[in-house]
């Protein structure tokens, strides 16, 4: 703190004068030193000012970040927790036999408004406010053709536009993915890869893509042995049988369970 010096005449000293009280600040006389701040002292505390709102502008990514991971964590499980138990109340063991017999029993098919299994599209709608579409998916595994004994793998996501879709298809890859491998070849089109489960179809077990390197496709642990051509999830522009992919993947979570259906 510095002083700066003003002219200031009192009223008092002015009325003993003569001079008219309106104009008496003007007039001069006697000087006073006030309190003030120097230009430096002003520049500094604006220096200080912009750094402290500098550091609080980068907590907000952080934050929303943060935000972002929490939908992910808690709403995730609650849709696939949804899922299963609409698949287990609209799907019966007869229905999806007869299903996996319709489709020259893959090792894995994807349940939806299809055939002999009702699962609608509005049943695997969880939350639609026009922008935002969040819901689930379900994969179904049959372990013995004549047996009540299935692997229902049920897959959360949240897209980001009420028109796009979402697609589920098996990768060709171009070997048999090795027991302790954490990688395959994939030479087709990798746009929305990373983030989405590659579900092996012949049990289930899935792990989630982390990384791409040209053809290579890197998953965050292994699957199994001899796993071929994984089921990936990923949101397409306009219908289910789009090639459109997005950039971003819209899986939150994933859920896989051994099971009977009811009859």
């Amino acid at each position: 703190m510095s002083f700066i010096t003003t002219k200031i005449r009192t009223s008092k000293q002015a009325g003993s004068l003569g001079i008219a009280k309106p104009n008496w600040q003007l007039e001069i006389g006697n000087w006073q030193l006030k309190p003030a701040f120097t230009m430096m002292e002003l520049m500094l505390a604006i220096g200080i000012f912009a750094v402290g709102m500098s550091l609080v502008a980068g907590l907000f990514p952080a934050a929303i970040k943060e935000a972002e991971s929490t939908v992910k964590d808690y709403e995730g499980p609650i849709i696939c927790e949804n899922g299963l138990a609409i698949v287990k109340a609209r799907v019966t063991n007869a229905n999806l036999a007869s299903y996996f017999t319709a489709q020259s029993n893959p090792e894995m098919v994807e349940l939806a408004e299809t055939g002999t299994v009702d699962i609608g599209a509005d049943d695997r709608i969880y939350k639609d406010n026009g922008t935002r579409k969040r819901g689930f998916t379900a994969l179904a595994h049959r372990w013995k053709i004549d047996r009540n004994d299935y692997q229902l793998v049920i897959v959360a996501y949240d897209i980001a536009s009420g028109t796009n879709n979402i697609r589920a298809e098996q990768l060709s890859v171009s070997a048999t993915i090795d027991k302790a491998a954490i990688q395959f070849e994939y030479a087709g089109t990798k746009t929305g890869l990373i983030g989405s489960p590659a579900i092996d179809p012949a049990s289930g077990r899935y792990a989630t893509i982390i990384g791409i390197d040209g053809d290579t496709i890197y998953l965050d642990h292994s699957i199994g042995e001899n796993t071929d051509d994984p089921f990936v999830i990923r949101e397409v522009v306009g219908l289910p049988t789009s090639t459109n992919f997005v950039d971003n993947n819209p899986v939150l979570g994933v859920l896989t369970t051994r099971t009977a259906l009811r009859d």
